[in-house]
């Protein structure tokens, strides 16, 4: 399972009240997991 699934699958029942929300915790959450050392700026890029 890659990292974008398991962020998908995880959260698939998350309801912060916007799905814009749900979405961007779902990326972030994926590229966080994905860059396990890097620091959160790095790991996450342009969030």
């Amino acid at each position: 399972m890659n990292t974008s699934n398991w962020a998908k699958k995880e959260f698939e029942d998350i309801d912060l009240c916007d799905k814009r929300l749900n979405g961007r915790l779902v990326k972030i959450a994926g590229q966080l997991i994905s860059s396990t050392e890097s620091p959160i700026n790095k790991a996450c890029g342009n969030w």
